[in-house]
């Protein structure tokens, strides 16, 4: 089935809402909506191409789990926690000299 292009301005858009996403989301539709000067928004589903959720994990994905467990049990939490808190605390960025 061929996905339509649909033209609207961004009023019809407004008040069209829920609307235009439905028909975008349940035919895949692709909505350009138009803007006041050179400026247009698509609306559109993005392409699933070789997602990982359609995919079942594989034995390498599973052996690399069980790689991992217990790769942080040399970590001393309430040291690590510290840290976390102390970074927090510090601006994020250097003082601004005049």
């Amino acid at each position: 089935m061929a996905h339509e292009t649909k033209y609207m301005t961004v009023d019809e858009f407004k008040s069209n809402l829920d609307q235009v996403l439905d028909k975008v989301a349940l035919d895949g539709d692709t909505v350009i909506v138009e803007t006041e000067g050179d400026a247009a928004i698509e609306v559109r589903l993005a392409e699933e191409t070789g997602s990982a959720a359609r995919r079942p994990p594989g034995a390498a994905a599973y052996a690399a789990f069980r790689a991992a467990a217990g790769s942080w049990a040399d970590v001393d939490t309430d040291k690590l926690l510290a840290d976390i808190y102390e970074s927090r605390r510090l601006p994020p960025r250097p003082p601004v000299e005049l």
